[in-house]
């Protein structure tokens, strides 16, 4: 089996885990909160609403991968109601999510070990973790390693902190 591994820890993006979530009692927030600290646009990094439901995650907007900032900032407005954002990775962003859907200790430490470290660990609205990392052209790799909860992604999109229910 081949083994899957994020090629490049430095991250330029250090200050965004200033916004993670951690760990407080869930609360309702708006997404035009998130203007007020334009941590995700001083970067570059283009957001959009996300519903969460029984469903799942998905963008609330259609043509999400082509969203500029000025349209994101029209639909901060439009959707205000909306409790998560999202950002395009890959080369958009310039990020690659090394998600770990579980809090498990020793998984989380192993993880950081075999893909390297990084200044940005998010703990997510669910209580489990993210690395994020300067993307270098990985792939979306939904479980590479066989019964260990590990997605890289490389593509697609997250829900960024501070959402709720990530």
């Amino acid at each position: 089996m081949p083994e899957y591994r994020i090629t490049n820890s430095r991250s330029s993006f250090s200050s965004v885990s200033e916004a993670a979530h951690r760990g407080e009692p869930k609360r309702r927030r708006s997404w035009t909160t998130f203007l007020t600290k334009p941590i995700y646009a001083e970067r570059g990094i283009t957001t959009f609403p996300v519903r969460i439901d029984e469903n799942g995650k998905r963008p609330a907007v259609k043509g999400y991968l082509k969203l500029g900032p000025t349209l994101s900032r029209k639909l901060a407005k439009h959707f205000s109601d909306a409790e998560a954002l999202g950002f395009v990775l890959g080369v958009r962003s310039g990020l690659t999510v090394l998600d770990i859907d579980t809090a498990e200790e020793r998984i989380v430490a192993d993880a950081f070990d075999r893909h390297g470290l990084t200044p940005i660990i998010v703990r997510t609205g669910s209580g489990n973790f993210q690395g994020w990392y300067r993307h270098a052209a990985e792939r979306r790799l939904i479980r590479p390693t066989k019964g260990i909860p590990i997605d890289i992604l490389g593509r697609g999109f997250v829900v960024a902190p501070p959402s709720v229910g990530q």
